[in-house]
């Protein structure tokens, strides 16, 4: 089980332990959500955030010529780094993940 999803099982049962009424979910904001992923600054963090495995997996790829397997590669290594700082920019500064989509916004755009 990742980190990230026990947190978030012990955050659930927190809130239902304190007041027994179910997390309220909000609605992510898609456009920005798309805006942060788009951003070039993201973009090469993720690339940094990669270990060996990841590189190995993408040089055979681009050296197959499998240019649809390398774009699936790096659009999945991107979507999980930007969802897990989305995730640890909210947990740590204790704000929704709307609020943490507009904060990593304002980080990456500075």
């Amino acid at each position: 089980m990742s980190l990230v999803i026990r947190n978030e099982k012990f955050r659930s049962a927190q809130r239902a332990y304190d007041d027994m009424s179910p997390p309220e979910r909000e609605e992510l904001d898609d456009v920005a959500l798309a805006a942060l992923q788009a951003s070039p600054v993201m973009l090469e963090e993720t690339f940094g955030d990669q270990l060996a495995p990841w590189f190995a997996k993408a040089a055979r790829l681009l050296d197959a010529g499998d240019d649809l397997a390398f774009a699936a590669l790096c659009r999945e290594a991107r979507n999980a780094y930007v969802k897990s700082s989305v995730e640890g920019v909210a947990e740590y500064e204790v704000c929704s993940a709307n609020e943490a989509i507009g904060k990593l916004l304002r980080r990456v755009a500075a």
